[in-house]
């Protein structure tokens, strides 16, 4: 990135974001404290492999076996190894921390006209320092730490692309794509769909006559942005696309999982789970600032209405990611995927309240706010029950009526510790064809036994089911299907005496 872009803020701004910086770099170093002998960070399987990955790279080694995701975050670590072999990652992550601020305040400018820089920084930071776990993503090792400056500059080169077209901005737009693609294609998907939509947009609007010019330039730079990665990938997994990647194209997509994973992932994932919040609830300023989104999208500003499109898309993909679960969003960390847009939320939230405090748009914004309210009285239910004929099996069990419907799942007397439950390698098979957990069904503990949850459509008629080992059925063997819904009502988060009926008590348990 040219250096101008990541240090160039007005002279009012740079005390403040010097100050900015050095609390980015507390705030680290407050986290490191949490684990005097750095054991704790590679606690979790991503980071072990990361952390092998890393290790592997600073020494040459190219063996398959010792990658695992795609190379160019573990590579940043592998820079590292001998400086900091306690934890390779720690310099790259903060770096990767303060160039997303930097990057964002000039984004700011665009979002905010006439906002100064130090609110874009206070937004930056209340979004990424708000409260341990949002810490803990930005600061233990992930691929979307790597990823979220480029992610950031590729909406800032597209803003700048819009304000005047030309085959240079393109390339350059095209290359940082191609970088974020070398961390996380499916984030550059999205990317590339909102950006390449604004920019064709843009010349549309400009009447550029190079458009052709300018196309070809955007390819020319994604290439070149993606070539470093392709060859460091090609080194070490061939043509084979790796584990990583072939793991996550084989769990895809599913679209018409969206609004109850709308519910139960953003406003309150109970009464349907036992336990567990959304990201409403824990992050209070994701309510107003989509209300803010909305409100900039209707002062008809392109920037707003570029970047309230990649975080709209990036947000509905990941909560139709089949794997994306309400009990992972935490205890797993999965809210990570999110992180990069939450400073967005921040600002479009004090943009909110700005405009809520001047009488010339304050009916604006409360219509914006009253708008959004509306996505979320909503809770997820089980409803319809009816009763699921459950025969042992050699493997586990045979469900005898099966699970047809994406959105019917099965409460299944079945123990195990809640890892054994979660974590473990069920199986389904159903006309002629095995569902694996994670990628095609899920079991979700639950009070006095587990739900089974299919997360693709599976053939009609009986199904087995095959228990992972710490597994095991309970008497009686008693099983009752029932259809998720989501209904009207406050989420129990708001109010907790309408959500204290156990999901289990239908079953008389």
């Amino acid at each position: 990135m040219p250096p101008r872009l990541l240090i160039r803020l007005s002279p009012a701004g740079r005390p403040v974001a010097a100050a900015c910086l050095c609390l980015v770099l507390v705030s680290v170093g407050i986290h490191l404290a949490k684990y005097p002998d750095f054991s704790g960070f590679w606690a979790g399987i991503d980071q072990q492999r990361y952390l092998q990955s890393a290790r592997a790279w600073a020494a040459l080694d190219l063996s398959p076996g010792r990658h695992h995701y795609l190379p160019l975050y573990p590579m940043l670590g592998a820079a590292f190894v001998r400086l900091t072999p306690w934890q390779p990652f720690l310099v790259p992550d903060a770096a990767c921390w303060v160039v997303s601020l930097l990057v964002f305040v000039r984004i700011g400018r665009r979002l905010a006209p006439g906002w100064p820089d130090w609110a874009s920084a206070a937004c930056f930071l209340a979004g990424c320092l708000w409260g341990r776990t949002i810490v803990a993503i930005w600061v233990v090792p992930w691929s979307t730490t790597g990823s979220a400056p480029w992610q950031f500059a590729a909406i800032l080169f597209a803003m700048r692309f819009g304000e005047r077209p030309s085959a240079a901005r393109a390339a350059a737009l095209g290359a940082v794509l191609g970088v974020v693609a070398g961390f996380r294609p499916s984030d550059a998907a999205v990317l590339l769909a909102v950006t390449g939509s604004y920019a064709a947009i843009m010349v549309l609007r400009h009447g550029a006559r190079a458009a052709g010019t300018m196309a070809i330039a955007a390819g020319a730079g994604l290439a070149a942005g993606l070539l470093p990665a392709l060859v460091a990938h090609a080194a070490v997994f061939g043509a084979s696309p790796g584990p990583y990647v072939g793991e996550s194209a084989s769990i895809g997509f599913e679209w018409r999982l969206l609004p109850l994973r709308w519910v139960t992932l953003v406003v309150d994932p109970r009464p349907l789970l036992p336990e567990g919040r959304g990201l409403a609830e824990a992050l209070p300023w994701i309510v107003p600032g989509i209300a803010g989104l909305t409100l900039g999208v209707s002062r008809r500003n392109a920037a707003a209405l570029l970047a309230a499109s990649a975080v709209g898309l990036h947000w509905a993909s990941y909560l139709a990611y089949r794997d994306m679960h309400p009990f992972g969003l935490w205890r797993f960390y999965n809210v990570h995927y999110f992180k990069w847009t939450f400073p967005f939320l921040v600002l479009w939230a004090a943009q909110l309240a700005a405009a809520i405090l001047r009488p010339s748009e304050r009916r604006r914004a409360v219509a914006a706010l009253a708008a959004t309210l509306a996505l979320f009285v909503w809770r997820p239910v089980l409803d319809h029950p009816r009763p699921l004929g459950l025969l042992p099996d050699a493997r586990g069990a045979v469900l005898t009526g099966g699970l047809p419907s994406l959105s019917e799942a099965a409460l299944l007397p079945v123990s195990g510790s809640w890892s054994a439950l979660y974590l473990g390698a069920l199986a389904v098979d159903a006309g002629g064809r095995q569902f694996v957990a994670k990628r095609d069904v899920k079991l979700l503990p639950m009070q006095g036994g587990a739900l089974l949850v299919p997360l693709r459509s599976l053939p009609a008629g009986p199904a087995t089911l095959i228990l992972a080992p710490g597994m095991a059925l309970t008497a009686p063997l008693r099983a009752v299907a029932f259809r998720q819904s989501i209904v009207l009502g406050l989420p129990c988060g708001v109010w907790p005496a309408s959500c204290t009926r156990p999901a289990l008590a239908v079953m008389g348990r």
